[in-house]
Formats: structure tokens, C-alpha cells, sequence
């Protein structure tokens, strides 16, 4: 009786196994860092205003090239560095102390300049270096200094 028991509830047990792999009770449903693409649904009029903004940015960041204020790390424009009033990136590779978020997302994005991007690499873990020194983002107390200076930028004229 007791083999008859045992085989019954080892049967029971895969058949149970069985039917929820067959229903897909067990199927885990994939998961997307965001449903739809950037940008889509976007107004015309926002989108107005995210070109002006861009436009507008890009003086920003030729005024401060030319006062020696910008110098960049990566192609395009770097909103985060013009709205602190302008980075040294390249400086900040070659300390190896961090850069700015935007740099940094740049620079894993494949957006280095001409000049920098021969200097990188990547380490035993696939990490993004510099002259084979790893690139960090800024510490923490650079960040809320440079946020600080961010504001108080943005609020000169109130």
C-alpha cells in the first residue's frame, strides 16, 4: 500500500507540473525599462519648445567655449555643463576624479570626441576607462555643488 501511495503522489506531484508548464502559470512575462519609444505622443508644441531649448543651449554652450568656460568630452550639445555654467571634461578625465552625468552617458554612448576617444578602454568587466583609469560620475558633493550653482544660475535674474 505504501509503494501504491508514494507512486500515486509522485504522479499527482508531476502532472501538477505538467499542467502549469502547458498553461503558462509559471511564465514570466518580460519586462522593458519603458513600453514606448522617447518622444512618442509628444505634442507639437512641446516638441517646439524641446528644439528652442536645444537651440538655445547650443549658444549657451558656443558663449562658453569661446570665454574658455566648455571644453567638452563628447559630440553634441551638453545641457547638464551649460546649465552649471560650463565643465572641463576633459580635465576631469585626465584626474580621474568623475565626470558630469551627461559626459558620462555621452562617453558610454559612444559620443567621444575625436580626441578622446582613442584614450579609452574597457577593464576586466567591461567597464568604460580613460588612459586606463576607470570613469566614475562626479562624487556626490560635486553634484550638489554643481546643482547649487544650477539654481542659483537659473534664478540671477528674480
Amino acid at each position: 500500500m505504501k509503494p501504491v501511495l508514494h507512486f500515486s503522489l509522485v504522479a499527482g506531484i508531476f502532472c501538477a507540473g505538467f499542467w502549469a508548464g502547458q498553461s503558462n502559470l509559471t511564465t514570466v512575462s518580460e519586462l522593458k525599462a519603458y513600453q514606448d519609444q522617447p518622444g512618442q505622443g509628444l505634442s507639437e508644441d512641446a516638441g517646439r519648445k524641446i528644439r528652442a531649448a536645444q537651440a538655445a543651449a547650443a549658444e549657451a554652450q558656443a558663449a562658453l567655449e569661446n570665454e574658455g568656460l566648455y571644453v567638452p568630452a563628447i559630440e553634441g550639445t551638453n545641457c547638464f555643463a551649460v546649465m552649471v555654467g560650463g565643465i572641463n571634461a576633459i580635465q576631469d578625465l585626465e584626474r580621474g576624479l568623475g565626470v558630469d552625468p551627461e559626459t558620462f552617458v555621452g562617453l558610454y554612448s559612444g559620443l567621444a570626441t575625436a580626441d578622446v576617444a582613442p584614450r579609452l578602454g574597457k577593464d576586466d568587466i567591461g567597464r568604460l576607462t580613460y588612459n586606463d583609469q576607470l570613469i566614475r560620475l562626479y562624487p556626490k558633493t560635486r553634484l550638489r555643488e554643481l546643482q547649487a550653482q544650477r539654481t542659483k544660475i537659473a534664478n540671477a535674474d528674480k
